[in-house]
């Protein structure tokens, strides 16, 4: 994600640096933008800053065909509860 695309209550998904690109790590976590600067995201769910490369935006990345409002968990899995259908971004 580009710090110009974090918008201030955009939902996100934080990727840790150890979990090498990998949504679905079990040290993954969803969490919202309170604010940004000129090298960091500043997500809601910690209070700490993030580096852009480590955030997703959860407004325009995984979903589910079936429009079923997507839980942590299942970001996790990247399968839908609802359908059982493979998440895709």
């Amino acid at each position: 994600m580009k710090i110009e695309d974090a918008q201030r209550g955009m939902r996100v998904w934080y990727v840790p640096k150890h979990a090498h690109g990998d949504p679905s790590h079990i040290d993954c976590e969803s969490g919202f933008v309170t604010s940004t600067n000129e090298r960091f995201i500043f997500v809601a769910f910690r209070g700490v800053a993030c580096d852009p490369e480590d955030v997703i935006s959860l407004d325009d990345s995984p979903y589910c065909e079936c429009d079923n409002d997507l839980d942590e968990e299942e970001l996790a899995a990247m399968r839908c509860k609802g359908c059982g259908k493979e998440i895709t971004a």
